[in-house]
Order: structure tokens, then sequence, then C-alpha cells
């Protein structure tokens, strides 16, 4: 079974992309590296602002 989503991780933060495009980002955002707008931790998948 393919889920069509790619993981990437920080220093404190992980990402994915889903097979439909969207970003989406948890963990420190203390410098805004989510990219979802709310300088928070982000203790579960919040989709990001910064890509589509």
């Amino acid at each position: 079974m393919c889920l069509g989503l790619v993981l990437a991780a920080g220093q404190g933060h992980s990402l994915a992309v889903k097979s439909d495009g969207t970003v989406w980002a948890w963990g420190d955002n203390s410098n805004g590296q989510l990219g979802h707008g709310i300088p928070a931790f982000a203790r579960v998948p919040e989709r990001s602002l910064l890509l589509p």
C-alpha cells in the first residue's frame, strides 16, 4: 500500500508532503520553520502555508 508521502526531519521539527502536494509540519516552530504562521510548538501535523 502506497501512501504517497515524503518525510523530512530537521532539528526538532518534521515535514511531510502528501500525495496531493500539500506540506504538513510539526514540532519546534520557535523560528517559524513550520510555516503555519504561529511561532509555537505543534504537537500534531499542521498544514504549512509557505508551500502549496
